[in-house]
C-alpha cells in the first residue's frame, strides 16, 4: 500500500540493513514491539509532535486509525485519542493546512474519506470535511496545481478517480475532471516526463492495466496511453535504472511482479524481469546496501516479506531470508530513522497480525 509520494519527501526512502561484502556486516534487530489490534491496512511516518523524531500512523479496516508517538528510541506509544471508526484502508499525511505541522488523510472503503488536522502535539482531529465516497483504496498527496498548497489524488476502486484542490487551510474542493473507472489499487505521485509538476500512475488489479496520467501544471491531467501494460496491487516509483528519469516497480497479486523503465517522458517499457510471485501489497525503493542504487523490499501477504537488490543498472536479484524479517500477512511497510541513530528502520503494517518495528542498530540480530 504504504505509500506514496506525498509532501513529505522523507518518506520515500525506505531501507534494511543487510549483510553486504562491501559494507561490511550489517545489523537488524525485532525491536519486540507487538503493536495495535491487527487488521492494519497501510502505514505513514511522520514527526507528529513535533520532538524531532518519526511517529506512526496506521489505518485499519473496520476499527479506528491508531496514533503511535515515538520515543525517540524506536518503540512507540499509542495515544488515546477519539477518532472515528471506519473501514480505512491508505493514508497520506502533508501539512494541510499550512500551519507547521504534519496532518493526515483516510482513504475510506465503506464511506467518506477524511481528513485529520494536527494540534501540532499528534493530537488529531476530524476536519469534518468529506472527500468523496470512494471505495478508497489509494490517496497521495503533493502541490498539483503549483500554487503551494497540498492537494489530494484519490485513487477510487470500481469507481472514477478524483482530484481535490486544497486552500491552504485544510479544505478541499473537488474538480470537475472526469477519469476512466477501474480497480484502482495504488497511487504514486512524481514527475514522469520531467515538466516540473507531479504526474500520477494509477495501479490497477485483476486483469486491468496501470494508468499513467500527465499534469498540466493547472492539476488537469491527460491519461497517457499505451504505456506500462501491466497489473497490479502496489506501486513504487523512483529512478531504478540511475539516468535521471522515474521508473516504476509493480508488485502483483499471484502473478509476477515488474520493472518498468522510463524513456523521460512518461513512456513505460518492460524491463523482462519477473521478481517475486507473492501477494506484494505494499513497496518501497531504496538504496538498501549504500551502493548508490535503488532497491526494493516487498511487504507480502501470502509469503515473507523480502528484499531485492539492484546492480546499479536497474536489474535485481532475490536477497537471501536473512536479509528480512521471516513474517508474512504484510500490509505495508514505511521507513526512516525510528532510533535517531542515523539509519533506517521499519515499521511494517500486518493485516492478520500485530504491527512490527525493526531496527537498524550496531547491536543486534547479526544476519546472514
Amino acid at each position: 500500500m504504504r505509500r506514496v509520494v506525498t509532501i513529505v519527501g522523507v518518506l520515500i526512502a525506505c531501507c534494511v540493513a543487510i549483510a553486504c561484502a562491501a559494507q561490511g556486516t550489517a545489523r537488524f534487530a525485532d525491536s519486540g514491539q507487538a503493536l495495535g489490534r491487527s487488521r492494519s491496512t497501510d502505514v505513514a511516518l511522520a514527526d507528529l509532535d513535533g520532538d524531532g523524531d518519526l511517529d506512526a500512523i496506521v489505518t485499519h479496516s473496520m476499527q479506528a486509525p491508531a496514533i503511535y508517538l515515538n520515543g525517540g528510541t524506536g518503540h512507540f506509544t499509542e495515544t488515546e485519542q477519539d477518532l472515528p471508526s471506519g473501514d480505512f484502508w491508505s493514508v497520506a499525511v502533508a501539512d494541510l493546512d499550512d500551519d507547521g505541522d504534519i496532518d493526515a488523510v483516510l482513504g475510506h472503503y465503506r464511506g467518506s474519506n477524511l481528513v485529520l488536522l494536527n494540534d501540532g502535539l499528534g493530537g488529531m482531529q476530524s476536519a469534518e470535511q468529506e472527500l468523496g465516497d470512494g471505495p478508497t483504496y489509494g490517496i497521495a498527496a503533493g502541490d498539483l496545481n503549483l500554487d503551494g498548497a497540498v492537494d489530494l489524488y484519490v485513487a477510487n476502486y470500481e469507481d472514477a478517480d478524483r482530484v481535490w484542490l486544497g486552500d491552504g487551510a485544510g479544505a478541499f474542493a473537488p474538480t470537475t475532471q472526469t477519469f476512466a473507472s477501474g480497480n484502482d489499487r495504488h497511487v504514486e505521485l512524481g514527475d514522469l516526463d520531467s515538466d516540473g509538476d507531479l504526474d500520477s500512475i494509477v495501479v490497477r488489479d485483476f486483469g486491468d492495466r496501470c494508468r499513467v496520467w500527465l499534469n498540466d501544471g493547472h492539476g488537469g491531467f491527460s491519461e497517457l496511453d499505451g504505456t506500462l501494460e501491466a497489473e497490479g496491487m502496489s506501486i513504487a516509483v523512483g529512478d531504478i535504472d540511475d539516468d535521471g528519469d522515474l521508473d516504476a516497480f509493480v508488485g502483483c497479486h499471484g502473478c509476477a511482479d515488474t520493472v518498468w523503465w522510463n524513456d523521460g517522458t512518461g513512456r513505460f517499457a518492460n524491463s523482462g524481469q519477473a521478481l517475486s510471485t507473492s501477494w506484494s501489497y505494499g513497496a518501497e525503493l531504496a538504496d538498501i546496501d549504500d551502493d548508490g542504487d535503488l532497491d526494493l523490499l516487498l511487504a507480502a501477504s501470502n509469503t515473507n516479506d523480502e528484499l531485492w537488490l539492484n546492480d546499479g543498472s536497474g536489474v535485481f536479484s532475490r536477497a537471501g531470508s536473512g536479509a528480512v524479517p521471516l513474517q508474512r500477512r504484510s500490509a505495508a511497510v514505511a521507513c526512516g530513522d525510528l532510533d535517531g541513530d542515523g539509519d533506517i528502520d521499519e515499521f511494517f503494517a500486518r493485516y492478520g497480525e500485530p504491527d512490527t518495528v525493526w531496527l537498524n542498530q550496531s547491536t543486534g540480530v547479526v544476519l546472514p
